[in-house]
């Protein structure tokens, strides 16, 4: 790998609060988005951004094609829309 070393992966989640407790019970360590950092009062964890372009993420929203939508979340997908 670029670098330096392989990382040996041994389990993949979607739960970003998860992650942070096991790492705060010292059973690895967790790639997290930035904004996801204080989720988890009370933790002993330091952290490193990795500024690489490709790990950019995005946020959307998505709802089903022609189905249902609440008058509220008709507005707030309007409000989205900034």
């Amino acid at each position: 790998m670029k670098a330096g070393f392989q990382p040996r992966v041994i389990c993949r989640i979607d739960d970003t609060r998860t992650l942070i407790d096991w790492a705060n019970s010292g059973m690895g360590i967790a790639l997290i988005p930035r904004d996801m950092i204080g989720l988890v009062p009370e933790v002993n964890l330091d952290y490193r951004e990795i500024k690489v372009d490709s790990l950019v993420t995005r946020t959307a929203i998505i709802w089903m094609k022609d189905g249902y939508l609440s008058g509220t979340a008709r507005h707030f997908i309007e409000a989205l829309k900034i």
